[in-house]
């Protein structure tokens, strides 16, 4: 590749969520398909009866010993997550903050973080102050973390990170965008290396609202006789939901080169990002035109560099999270690349490109793809869904098998239209 485009690496990764701060509890759970769930706290009353009960929630203890009390407090939830991973990602890059504070001739870094809603507590909180007393009664603390792009904010000021910093809320989609701005950043000569990924905070009220949404796999108003909800069951015919769920991950991106003057170690490749939006998608649904939007995403995806078709991947990482429009929609984004009937069809071997569902296991955050695409590329297999049953007009099957090195596509639909697909292959 010319100077002029360099190829962007990751060289770290960082990972914070229901199944802890360490990378290697987040490979045994990829491998085991499974996903922690814990009781949403219902005492302030905005659930149903017999609503949802469960989400994958992060456990503060698994961070107090790289995030003091004392330094966490003055931070929302999300910019906890986020500096806990920024950190991880550091390290496992191997670089050290002072790298990060540099600024000579350029030498800087960006940080481009997405997310979907934000601090919702913090939101939460501050609009209470406002609503229920006065407008002079809202804290100038909560103000400066209840706003998206605080997470982003913290971790520059933490490590002195002077390049560009940039929140991307195309929810869903976000965490995809904002490794692919990362990456342009770098190659356009703006910054020399960035930290990039998603952080997602999921509070009682946000749970209640998508569950009032019918959003959740427990959102059905079901009798229970415990705490459990439904498992999600992305791309499977009985999906009733996703898996509501909070966390972080970031990337560390930087030139090739740079990482071989170090002796880095790259753990995959950034390749191209291609972007297209549905018009006809509701605010808060999925989209309508599924085939018209994976022809402009096609379109782009192959002037970026992006491959021909299926055989010319070693997989497609879906967005894919167990809700019944979601699903069928990103699937209708994906023939395209897979070369499938444009409305499935049963009869048709529906494996004719390996198709990796992570949030099955990390829940419905952006960041899940990302996180699920590095551990493939790592060698590892993962989880094989119990009975799954093929959906006719969808047609495609996750696959347990390990991913043979090269080209990957993960793809993102969101919520009010915004789709990216974006590549990473072995390094």
């Amino acid at each position: 590749m010319s100077r002029d485009r360099p190829a962007i690496a990751v060289s770290g990764v960082g990972v914070v969520s229901g199944h802890g701060a360490d990378l290697e509890a987040h490979r045994a759970a990829y491998r085991e398909g499974r996903c922690v769930l814990r009781e949403v706290d219902r005492a302030a009353g905005y659930h149903r009866e017999n609503s949802a009960r469960s989400a994958s929630l992060v456990d503060a203890s698994c961070y107090r010993e790289v995030l003091p009390p004392m330094k966490a407090r003055r931070m929302s939830p999300p910019s906890r997550f986020s500096m806990v991973a920024a950190l991880a990602a550091l390290e496992d890059a191997g670089l050290s903050r002072d790298a990060l504070a540099a600024d000579h001739g350029g030498d800087v870094t960006a940080v481009v973080f997405g997310t979907s809603y934000g601090p919702s507590s913090y939101t939460e909180r501050i609009l209470r102050q406002i609503l229920l007393e006065s407008p002079q009664a809202a804290s100038p603390m909560l103000f400066t973390e209840s706003v998206a792009n605080a997470p982003a904010a913290q971790v520059a000021l933490a490590l002195g990170c002077k390049g560009p910093n940039i929140t991307v809320t195309q929810r869903e989609a976000s965490a995809l965008v904002a490794v692919g701005q990362g990456a342009a950043l770098i190659r356009s000569g703006r910054a020399r290396r960035a930290l990039v990924g998603g952080v997602e905070e999921l509070n009682p009220l946000l749970h209640s609202i998508l569950d009032r949404f019918g959003a959740l796999t427990g959102s059905r108003g079901m009798a229970r006789t415990d705490a459990a909800d439904p498992e999600a069951r992305p791309l499977d015919l009985r999906r009733s939901g996703f898996v509501a769920a909070e966390g972080a991950a970031v990337l560390v991106l930087e030139r090739t080169d740079d990482l071989l003057d170090r002796a880095g170690r790259a753990r995959a490749l950034v390749g191209p990002m291609a972007r297209a939006f549905d018009p006809e998608a509701p605010a808060t649904g999925w989209g309508r035109t599924a085939p018209t939007t994976a022809r402009r995403l096609l379109s782009e995806w192959r002037r970026q560099g992006g491959v021909e078709g299926a055989s010319e991947l070693a997989g497609v990482v879906a967005g894919a999270n167990g809700s019944r429009r979601h699903d069928l929609f990103e699937s209708g984004l994906l023939r395209e690349v897979m070369a499938l009937p444009s409305n499935g069809t049963a009869g048709r071997d529906p494996t004719e490109a390996r198709v990796l569902t992570p949030k099955r296991f990390m829940g419905e955050q952006g960041v899940a793809t990302l996180v699920g695409a590095l551990l493939a590329l790592e060698g590892n297999s993962g989880g094989s869904p119990s009975g799954f049953e093929v959906d006719p007009l969808i047609c495609l099957v996750p696959s347990d098998d390990r991913v043979q090195p090269g080209k990957l596509l993960l793809s993102a639909a969101a919520a009010g239209g915004s789709c990216c697909w974006l590549g990473l292959e072995s390094p």
